[in-house]
């Protein structure tokens, strides 16, 4: 019995079509942007970005709900120290935290983030290569301030932060931002940023 050929180059379309949908790829690792970065990739929420290889997935020991009171899930966590941690930043350390907040995004409503003494401010707009985010800094007191970076994926609320090292112990640190190291990568690391 003879098969059509239009029907087996049908059948070897499909076949292809499968294959090729279960093995695509991210554009990061598809498209890199930072030779020898490692890549962070959420496949739930699908997206990814390029992180310096000094950095390194590290478990984490923070529970659901820990920011700002909202429902909140810790995606992810790249620190130059991987070792468990207790909820404290350490100054000489320095990590990037990926969050995923159970809330709609809605850029007018992200002062509730906003640090301690900038809660009437709104965060900055900043546009990064494929993603726009909404950036909050250090505030007032005499804490430690990640560098947060805001962003709306699926109608959903996600943030990036840039924790540390900090040049300088508490109490009597001027600068309670991250150190310059760590802000020349953070617009390294949000160009990277991609959403499939």
């Amino acid at each position: 019995m003879k098969v059509p050929v239009w029907v087996g180059i049908s059948l070897l379309s499909i076949n292809c079509t499968l294959a090729m949908a279960g093995t695509r790829q991210d554009p990061c690792h598809a498209h890199p942007t930072h030779p020898g970065w490692r890549v962070f990739v959420d496949h739930k929420d699908r997206f990814c970005f390029e992180y310096p290889p000094k950095y390194k997935p590290a478990p984490t020991v923070w529970a659901p709900d820990v920011s700002h009171g909202l429902a909140t899930e810790f995606l992810g966590r790249l620190t130059t120290k991987p070792t468990p941690m207790e909820g404290a930043s350490e100054p000489d350390v320095a990590a990037i935290y990926i969050f995923g907040f159970q809330i709609p995004f809605q850029p007018d409503s992200l002062t509730k983030f906003a640090p301690t003494g900038d809660e009437d401010n709104p965060p900055k707009h900043i546009h990064a290569a494929h993603e726009d985010f909404y950036y909050y800094g250090a505030g007032g007191g005499g804490v430690f301030y990640p560098d947060a970076f805001y962003f709306g994926l699926n109608s959903q609320l996600f943030s990036i932060d840039f924790d540390g090292p900090y040049t300088c112990p508490q109490p009597n640190c001027a600068l309670k931002s991250p150190n310059a190291t760590t802000q020349k990568i953070e617009p390294q690391v949000l160009a990277s940023f991609r959403s499939f």
